[in-house]
């Protein structure tokens, strides 16, 4: 199946089940947050997280099935399976598909140790009825192209500059990615060439504001000033960078407030496990008058963003990267 036809399936009809996998984890994360955008626009917000990193969870996950809730008529689990040997007679229970109810909806996320398994019981024994299996490889060069024109909607890009990052980026999308994000803030409504992209193009991997942001919480003050400058390199717009803080903010504070009801905080925010850890370890170093203290900078900035320099917004994003503990 075509990057696009998958795009087109995926908005087309809802299914019952919905099978990602393959060894593109970019592409894995990309097709879930198009389904999960898709029912968010249908109104559905009962989302609900199973990881499967032993056979005990797996009583989670059918429990979460059967659960029913008086707030709301439908349900997704995001069912992520991490372990390698999946036994038989969960293949066969979920065959049955005695748990499932109408009004549950299945994103079944699996990784490049286990789909093979997975895929070939569905194909011989058609575990998932009404399902849609998107598949995450590589991409050809056609799908190439049409992920390059899709991704870039506002840009008029040429055939030549498009060949130019298929050389360069076919087995990287990751990479491809942030090199079209980088193009898509310089390029905006304008026509890109490839002389022009060669000048801009990197070939290494580069930083994340999501990154930055957990070098913060992790009280990280040395890599989170090198990300900071990979950020100014390469031109990301500080009041992006300042939003998505700004956000995390509001979190830090609410779970501070809150710590002694952390466990259901996190649950209803729908922090995975990692995140949390990093969440736990800055509300505990940082203080309130630490938090007030940024959001402080954060607020002159966007008030005083028409009469001061570039540089000098940087200044202060670097100065902040040293205030949190």
């Amino acid at each position: 199946m075509k990057k696009n036809d998958i795009i087109n399936n995926i908005y087309k009809e809802n299914k019952s089940f919905y099978i990602i996998y393959g060894k593109e984890y970019f592409l894995i994360e990309k097709y879930k947050d198009l389904i999960l955008e898709k029912f968010k626009n249908e109104k559905i917000k009962n989302f609900k997280n199973v990881e499967i990193n032993n056979n005990k969870n797996w009583k989670n996950f059918f429990y979460q099935c059967q659960k029913k809730n008086f707030f709301y008529k439908k349900k997704i689990i995001i069912l992520k399976i991490n372990i390698k040997n999946i036994d038989n007679k969960i293949l066969k229970k979920i065959k049955k598909k005695k748990f499932i109810t109408n009004s549950n909806i299945i994103i079944i996320i699996l990784n490049k140790s286990n789909y093979i398994k997975i895929i070939n019981y569905h194909y011989k024994k058609k575990i998932f009825s009404n399902s849609l299996l998107i598949p995450c490889f590589n991409l050809s060069k056609y799908e190439f192209f049409k992920w390059i024109k899709k991704y870039l909607k506002t840009i008029n890009i040429d055939y030549k500059s498009q060949n130019f990052l298929y050389k360069r980026f076919k087995n990287n999308i990751l990479l491809l990615n942030q090199n079209l994000d980088i193009l898509s803030l310089i390029f905006f409504k304008k026509k890109i060439t490839k002389k022009k992209i060669e000048k801009i193009l990197f070939y290494d991997k580069i930083y994340t504001i999501f990154e930055w942001i957990n070098n913060l919480l992790l009280g990280n003050k040395k890599k989170s000033l090198i990300i900071l400058h990979t950020l100014y390199k390469f031109k990301i717009h500080p009041l992006i960078i300042i939003k998505h803080l700004e956000n995390q903010l509001i979190n830090l504070i609410l779970f501070k407030k809150n710590i002694n009801k952390i466990k259901e905080i996190f649950k209803k925010k729908k922090i995975w496990k990692n995140n949390q850890k990093l969440y736990l370890r800055s509300i505990k170093k940082n203080s309130y008058l630490n938090f007030l203290k940024i959001i402080k900078s954060l607020n002159w900035i966007k008030k005083s963003i028409k009469n001061i320099e570039e540089e000098s917004i940087w200044i202060i994003l670097k100065e902040i990267s040293i205030f949190f503990n």
